[in-house]
């Protein structure tokens, strides 16, 4: 009889043993995948219980996922009449752009490498935001200059006192303010006109 329980308990051991391995193996595999691929699927660990990048989507989209849609549809829509037009910005007025803001950021003591991490965006993605602006401008150009006669008048209706130094600069801020505004009016009329022509099916409702 004990020989026969150890035929047993040895057999029993050894199919042990293989299972074991096999599981080891695969616990292994399979945590090496999670770790190395662990951004694509799961996007944080809370006492080892995963929530994954989906459930972070899903709660995005649920807060501000019409917003984010109605951006990217304005920005086809506008990229699309840009391109029609042929408004052509190049690499050096990007960079002089790039230039302009760095300084206004240096004199508060910053960098714009500092910024773009904080708003977690990349250069790249600047450049084409700043590309698509200067688009725009360029575009209504005829539609936002500021005359200098505009320029006096505004500032005797809103009684402004202009620095005996460095009157000019104070004036071509309040010229550039004027373009500003004129360049958004133009523009949110030219969207809506586009958005009332374009037709856009849409599939999620948020």
């Amino acid at each position: 009889m004990n020989g026969i329980l150890k035929k047993i308990g040895g057999g029993v051991g050894k199919f042990l043993t293989v299972k074991n391995i096999v599981i080891l193996v695969v616990v292994v595999v399979l945590g090496g995948l999670i770790y190395m691929y662990k951004g694509i699927a799961v996007a944080a660990l809370v006492d080892w219980r995963p929530i994954s990048r989906v459930a972070v989507i899903k709660q995005l989209e649920k807060n501000s996922g019409k917003q984010a849609l109605d951006a990217l549809i304005v920005e086809k829509l506008v990229q699309s009449e840009l391109k029609k037009a042929g408004t052509l910005v190049t690499d050096e007025e990007v960079s002089a752009e790039i230039k302009k803001i760095e300084e206004t950021i240096a004199a508060q003591g910053g960098t714009l490498d500092q910024l773009l991490e904080m708003e977690g965006v990349t250069k790249d993605e600047l450049k084409k935001q700043l590309r698509t602006q200067i688009q725009v401008k360029k575009f209504f150009a005829d539609k936002t200059a500021v005359a200098d006669e505009e320029v006096s008048k505004y500032i005797k209706d809103n009684k402004i006192t202009v620095p005996k130094e460095g009157g000019e600069e104070f004036k071509k801020q309040i010229k550039e303010q004027l373009e500003g505004q004129k360049l958004n009016q133009a523009a949110g009329e030219w969207v809506e006109t586009l958005r009332s022509k374009a037709s856009i099916r849409y599939f999620v409702n948020y």
